[in-house]
């Protein structure tokens, strides 16, 4: 009974890190892209 919940506890807390992420890379011209998410803007290589 104890390795069922332990198993159980497990699945649930292993689902939590599986979520989706959303983020939007938006093309700002000359190579920039700027991901929304993390606020920062990178150059495209």
């Amino acid at each position: 009974m104890k390795s069922l919940i332990s198993k159980t506890l497990s699945v649930l807390a292993l689902s939590f890190l599986t979520l989706p992420a959303n983020a939007t890379l938006i093309d700002r011209g000359s190579g920039l892209i700027y991901d929304d998410v993390l606020d920062v803007t990178c150059q495209d290589l």
